[in-house]
């Protein structure tokens, strides 16, 4: 495997996480199973770029954006106690298993892009401080994210930015800001429960070539989207998931 193919993977990825706001996972997972790693060892590898990527997009976030770290912190703690659980059942089921799941989450995430576009237009305008009375909210929207983040390396952001706007009175860009630093935690603890497993999955070399590219082809991505319309960018990743899915589908049958 060449730097230069890695690189392009990793470019690639971070133009899509730029140009829809999600994160690259979705798509460096599928390219680096095509690339001949393994299931798990693309879902763990993921993480370490996802990881890269989320911090280095939370650290351009808080120049322009004033970040509400106590939400963060409340979401990351059950993000990061799930996370690892996520990763070691990957680690223990089986790749056809798990390359199916991960159809079905692309399904499932088809459907959140166009949930999350018309949220944009209804959702809340004001950012409201969390109250007891979510406490439960708070442990599912951070939990869900930890444990997609261990299961497929993904961010999770496709779940928790609609669940923060629908549960937690959140307008969907300080959500989708508060995902992204939440998946630096969950990403970490993805990354700690495939290194506690001890199944070799860790390709660090290549996560940390994935990261970097990502970090650079994201604001590329981002200046595309400043130039279209949301749902046009919308509507490209939905197609690009629809795509991803079907070939990884075929790639089962050849199994």
């Amino acid at each position: 495997m060449t730097i230069a193919v890695l690189i392009g993977v990793a470019l690639l990825a971070g133009i899509f996480a730029g140009l829809t706001g999600a994160g690259g996972g979705l798509i460096l997972v599928p390219l680096l199973v095509y690339l001949g790693y393994s299931p798990l060892e693309a879902v763990a590898t993921s993480s370490i770029a996802v990881m890269i990527s989320a911090t280095a997009a939370t650290t351009m976030n808080s120049r322009d954006h004033k970040i509400p770290w106590r939400r963060v912190l409340r979401l990351s703690v059950p993000a990061m106690l799930l996370a690892p659980i996520g990763a070691l059942v990957a680690s223990k089921s089986p790749e056809i298993a798990l390359l199916v799941a991960f159809c079905a989450l692309n399904v499932l995430n088809i459907y959140l892009l166009g949930r999350r576009s018309r949220l944009a237009n209804t959702g809340p305008q004001t950012e409201t401080d969390l109250d007891t009375n979510v406490a439960g909210k708070v442990l599912v929207v951070g939990g869900s994210g930890g444990l997609l983040a261990g299961l497929f390396g993904v961010g999770g952001g496709l779940v928790m930015v609609p669940l923060q706007v629908q549960w937690l009175a959140t307008p969907i860009q300080a959500a989708a800001r508060i995902s992204l630093a939440v998946i630096i935690f969950s990403s970490a603890g993805a990354i700690l429960g495939h290194a506690v497993s001890g199944d070799g999955s860790l390709h660090w070399a290549t996560g940390l070539i994935l990261g970097i590219g990502g970090v650079v082809g994201a604001p590329l991505g981002a200046k595309i989207l400043n130039r279209i319309s949301q749902r046009t960018s919308t509507i490209i990743f939905q197609i690009t998931l629809l795509a991803v899915t079907i070939s990884l589908l075929v790639k089962i049958a050849t199994y």
